[in-house]
């Protein structure tokens, strides 16, 4: 089953832009749990990267909130995988967005 998932979502073109990565991998859930990490890396290596440019830091904060911000229960999907993505910013992310959420810039 996650391997149609993943096939079915990771598509790997450049072009793509980055809120359509960013839905991919929150709209996984608890898919995100049976992935190996060399394709939890994949989906996850063009967030990663747009982490260190200033408008995609911003970009990336909105969509997380608005994961986060889920008022419906039948989005929990969406909220764990929010979780997630906050999770491995932290550790493979750039330091830069840690700090700027410290000092409120995001939310």
């Amino acid at each position: 089953m996650v391997d149609l998932l993943w096939r079915a979502t990771s598509c790997q073109r450049g072009d793509e832009p980055l809120s359509a990565h960013l839905k991919r991998f929150t709209e996984c859930g608890v898919a995100i749990l049976d992935m190996t990490p060399k394709r939890l890396q994949l989906l996850l290596h063009p967030v990663l990267e747009a982490s260190h440019e200033p408008d995609s830091r911003q970009e990336i904060m909105r969509h997380l909130c608005g994961c986060l911000s889920e008022v419906t229960g039948k989005k929990w999907n969406r909220i764990f995988g929010g979780m997630v993505l906050i999770e491995k910013l932290m550790n493979q992310g750039s330091y830069v967005l840690l700090i700027e959420t410290a000092h409120g810039h995001h939310f």
